[in-house]
């Protein structure tokens, strides 16, 4: 059946083949109160006369197993007489029916969808949001085919937001080339508002669900210039069309790209409060569209939904992703290079300060992502360091080393440009580390293996002095006055003062408190009402006696209070910047950073 049906694929639009009907979905939605989805698949012609129906337990793009079969129920099978054929769950989320050759057999099943988030589904009277791994069985060892499904709304909904194309005939009537795509395309079902713009001669879809106040033609601009200032970058805008979700409702936060469309979480109070994080975050989504969508780390496609993909590349997927997220918006003028320069600093000064830096290395957190990043506890600061954070760092310093080494002519543009023309455009197949080198050291003229690997694969921190100093900034670490510090975060839950994290070798640590411990008094005094004074009138060698509830009993920890002096970065620009300076200025940030 596999060479008749490429065959075919060849031969047939893939509008006709899809409404034929080889793999047909149907999505429906009775009661969207409830939260579920009724959703029915067909299929026909196999000459296998048994088959495997999976159900994917990750997403790409959120890189955690998330066993989406525990949402299904009801789940039958019948064929075209009616009759029930047998189906038998095989692996947590396989199951198996028969007999299947030559019929027509109709699957049903049920979806609970209550979690929104932008890697999840979520239905209720106002909307229904699909993301297709989470709701949509496949065929295993057929993901390839082409695919065909139906929406039948809610009755109060009338408008449906997805970069799957549409039939010519029926709005309702969604098309996909395979599974991938239709996982990779997810779907909003509702009242929501559009606003459309074009970039670069490409129609782009801005769907908004739920209430936000906001300059619309401002967002409109905004985004329609890190548009264009992103497809700088690779030469091209690799899209025919392109659609935004934006999800609105506090406590909104993050984004999942896709190939085609993104979908972003929003609060409402966002757009008042950090204008330029909004921005930074379409940005990010955006670059996506060229980094991880197209080019990718080997092993991130063709997609595994049956189990975890390892990459020790995350700090480039997403790390250097994150490094344009915050310079696209300055090269578009959107944001001040002094804005831009400040965050960086900020960066560098996080990342050095954090006890998990000096534990794991960027690799191991690309690694190690399926059983730590997204399942952080009160020690993963101690532990771990992020790939975002630490990634957009290595981002910065390959930028830096390439524009001193070709003297502003080139810079990351560059050299991403290469890896996309040879592991996206002549080839569509996933990239290694060594490719990076070699692509690094082509445009550059330069090996950077060691200097890399340091940074990579090991946890001691980098040189940015040395880094920076080439282009005309100024680093340098400044001690600030001591003071006291408690190496721990603490918060009110009610009226009980709870400790939430301690810091690795700080004061708390030492003393001994732990997560979760309740503290009750602090020099027999109550620590919701005293706690403050603590590091408000404390001095050096003072001991603090606290009484502490640790799983239901009552402890005493003494603490001696210590100063610390945690330097602080100072960024500058040279006061007089040589021809070549201000050309890698240019190169990197679109303009000249005013001197302070």
């Amino acid at each position: 059946m596999m060479r008749k049906l490429s065959f075919l694929l060849l031969l047939v639009p893939l509008e006709l083949f899809a409404q034929s009907g080889v793999l047909h979905y149907e999505l429906r939605f009775s009661e969207p109160h409830t939260h579920y989805a009724e959703v029915s698949l067909q299929i026909r012609g196999f000459e296998e006369d048994t088959l495997e129906l999976k159900m994917p337990v990750w997403t790409p793009g959120s890189y955690l197993v998330r066993e989406f079969a525990r949402n299904v129920e009801g789940l039958e099978a019948s064929n075209d007489l009616g009759q029930k054929i047998s189906i038998v769950k095989v692996s947590k989320n396989g199951w198996k029916i028969h007999p299947c050759k030559g019929a027509t057999i109709q699957i049903k099943y049920r979806i609970y969808a209550n979690e929104l988030s932008v890697r999840t589904s979520h239905i209720d009277e106002s909307h229904a949001y699909i993301n297709a791994a989470s709701v949509f069985m496949y065929v295993k060892n057929y993901k390839q085919l082409p695919i065909s499904v139906k929406i039948y709304p809610f009755q109060q909904h009338n408008k449906i937001s997805t970069s799957l194309q549409a039939s010519a005939k029926d709005p309702w009537l969604l098309l996909a080339t395979d599974y991938d795509e239709l996982v990779d395309s997810p779907i909003e079902i509702g009242n929501q508002k559009i606003i459309t713009y074009e970039a670069l001669g490409v129609p782009h879809e801005i769907c908004l669900y739920g209430d936000a106040q906001f300059d619309s033609e401002r967002l409109v601009s905004d985004f329609r210039k890190i548009s264009e200032e992103a497809s700088k970058v690779f030469g091209h805008l690799p899209i025919q069309r392109y659609v935004t979700i934006i999800h609105h409702f506090q406590g909104a936060g993050g984004g999942l790209e896709h190939k085609n469309s993104t979908t972003l979480h929003i609060s409402p109070m966002t757009y008042r409060t950090n204008w330029n994080g909004v921005i930074s975050l379409f940005a990010h989504e955006y670059f996506h569209l060229w980094n991880v969508k197209r080019l990718r780390p080997h092993g991130l496609g063709p997609f595994n939904y049956d189990e975890e993909v390892y990459t020790d590349l995350l700090w480039f997927a997403e790390g250097f992703t994150s490094y344009y997220d915050d310079l696209l918006p300055v090269r578009a003028g959107v944001v001040s290079t002094e804005s831009y320069l400040q965050e960086l600093k900020l960066r560098i000064q996080r990342i050095e300060q954090s006890p998990g830096s000096k534990v794991q290395t960027l690799a191991e957190s690309s690694f190690d992502t399926w059983i730590k990043f997204y399942r952080r506890d009160e020690n993963s600061s101690n532990s771990q360091v992020s790939y975002y954070e630490k990634g957009h760092l290595a981002g910065a310093l390959i930028n830096a080393y390439v524009l001193e080494k070709t003297a502003g002519v080139a810079g990351l543009d560059e050299v991403l440009k290469v890896m996309y023309d040879s592991f996206a455009i002549k080839s569509d197949v996933g990239f290694h580390y060594q490719d990076l080198l070699s692509a690094v050291e082509k445009v550059s003229g330069n090996r950077i293996d060691s200097l890399m690997n340091s940074w990579i694969y090991s946890t001691q921190s980098p040189d940015y002095e040395a880094a920076f100093k080439p282009l005309g900034i100024q680093l340098n670490w400044k001690k600030p006055l001591k003071e006291i510090r408690l190496g721990m975060s603490a918060a009110l839950e009610g009226n009980r003062y709870v400790v939430k994290s301690v810091e690795k070798g700080g004061t708390a640590y030492v003393s001994g408190l732990n997560s979760g411990d309740e503290i009750l008094f602090v020099n027999g005094k109550s620590a919701n009402t005293h706690w403050a004074e603590l590091v408000d009138t404390g001095k050096p060698g003072d001991r603090v006696n606290l009484t502490v509830m640790r799983r239901g009993s009552k402890k005493e920890v003494v603490m001696e209070l210590k100063e610390e002096s945690r330097p602080s970065l100072q960024f500058s620009i040279a006061q007089k910047l040589s021809l070549s300076q201000k050309n890698m200025l240019i190169k990197w940030m679109g303009k000249i950073p005013e001197s302070k």
